[in-house]
């Protein structure tokens, strides 16, 4: 009986890791990790902005924005247009081969010679962690939001901040 419990218990294990050792072998990596290798490039800057930070924002914003904000949870973002043009081809090299591990591709969208990459991670009913990537000719950014979001709260934003032409 002991045989057959370790046999199961090996099996359940195997199959568990099997999944993860192949999605490790392709290019998919953690937010985490993406945000850490960034940020170690030469000139980029990192900001995390806690909830404390988030509260102080709230206060100083109206309507829809003080709405939105109240949804976040925190964020980070990593600059990286200061940095040297071969820097940001690594970068947008990077962005471009790389899928996000436990994230879904959300949109994809190119105006002018700037894209914009958008990856989602579920929680329930809600958006718990997006995670933008703009490249481009201007900026050349990766942003996570953490929090509890909706889609209409992100098309809300999107058409009260059209992109910048």
């Amino acid at each position: 009986m002991k045989k057959l419990h370790i046999i199961a218990t090996l099996l359940a294990l195997i199959t568990t890791l099997v999944p993860c050792s192949y999605a490790q072998s392709s290019n998919e990596v953690t937010a985490d990790r993406l945000f850490k290798e960034c940020s170690k490039i030469k000139d980029a800057k990192h900001t995390n902005i806690s909830s404390f930070m988030l509260s102080m924002g709230r206060m100083l914003a109206r309507g829809e924005e003080k709405a939105f904000l109240e949804k976040i949870d925190n964020m980070r973002i990593v600059d990286l247009s200061a940095c040297s043009d071969s820097d940001k081809e690594i970068f947008v090299e990077k962005i471009s081969n790389t899928q996000l591990a436990d994230f879904m591709p959300a949109e994809e969208e190119i105006k002018e010679e700037q894209r914009t990459r958008v990856y989602v991670q579920m929680k329930d009913e809600y958006i718990g962690k997006i995670v933008i990537a703009q490249l481009g000719q201007r900026e050349y950014i990766l942003m996570q939001l953490n929090g509890s979001l909706t889609q209409q709260d992100l098309e809300g934003l999107a058409k009260k901040h059209p992109p910048v032409k």
